[in-house]
């Protein structure tokens, strides 16, 4: 059974960044959002996931190299495909049973004993380490400022995801206690992503690979993220355009709104990663 690594934080954090970095090592494998092959409510969307075109090349993923054959091998051990895989099933025993087969027909069809999952989702990841997987956590944490600008960038209103951020924390930091992780800062990937990337490499014991940052000359099949992944650009760049984007009245009621997060998540430092 391979070993999940999976990345924990809320949306516009920068996990698509960090998933396409980690998953340039030659012993791991980024499905990005595995969350996307879920029926339950989302059916459409896990169409439209499987229909685009995969970033490897291939027109859609089930033309992918990869994803076609995790999808002959789904078939062929738990009589379920990418189209109807349901990988956040309410029945523990089914979700058990559906996430074996598919991370087991990624790592073979890969060739991999690391995936890297940026899901993101604490519930999931509860789920996994109850259903008895090898999961190591990783997480990423964005200044909130950046993840509330990024959200109305896209005509959204800045409260919902001030709340939201608090209560991720929240949540995050119990499921987390008491667990060996790792935590990482944006703003640190960002600005010292070598660094950052050797101590998260090291507590995975893997050793870092220089050719993690150039990730752009890797091939990657995430199933979704951010469209990032999309560029042909392997530069790092810290992203603080809301520093003139919000008005100093946004940027008070945003650090208001999240001070429960930021005292428990406190960013003196901007560490690259603790343990």
């Amino acid at each position: 059974m391979p070993v999940i690594i999976y990345i924990v934080g809320v949306g516009h954090s920068g996990s698509t960044l960090l998933d396409l970095l980690l998953g340039s090592h030659s012993k791991a494998f980024s499905v990005g959002e595995l969350v996307a092959l879920s029926t339950t409510g989302r059916k459409m969307r896990q169409q439209r996931v499987l229909a685009r075109p995969c970033d490897c090349g291939a027109p859609t993923k089930i033309e992918c190299p990869i994803w076609s054959e995790v999808d002959r091998r789904l078939q062929q051990t738990c009589s379920t495909s990418l189209q109807t895989i349901e990988v956040e099933s309410a029945d523990p025993g089914e979700f058990r049973k559906v996430n074996h087969a598919i991370y087991e027909a990624i790592a073979e069809a890969s060739g991999s004993p690391y995936i890297v999952e940026s899901s993101k989702r604490t519930s999931r990841f509860e789920r996994l380490v109850e259903a008895g997987f090898d999961v190591r956590p990783i997480h990423l944490l964005r200044e909130p400022h950046g993840v509330v600008a990024s959200h109305l960038r896209k005509g959204r209103d800045w409260r919902a995801p001030c709340w939201s951020y608090s209560r991720h924390a929240i949540r995050t930091r119990r499921l987390l206690a008491g667990r060996d992780h790792v935590r990482i800062r944006y703003e640190a990937l960002a600005t010292r992503p070598e660094q950052t990337l050797r101590d998260t490499m090291a507590w995975l014991g893997l050793d870092f690979e220089p050719e993690q940052l150039r990730f752009r000359s890797a091939i990657h099949h995430q199933l979704a993220g951010n469209r990032m992944r999309h560029s042909g650009d392997d530069s790092i760049r810290l992203d603080e355009r809301w520093k003139t984007e919000l008005s100093a009245r946004q940027q008070r009621l945003i650090s208001l709104y999240t001070l429960p997060a930021r005292m428990l998540f406190p960013a003196s430092g901007l560490p690259g990663g603790s343990r």
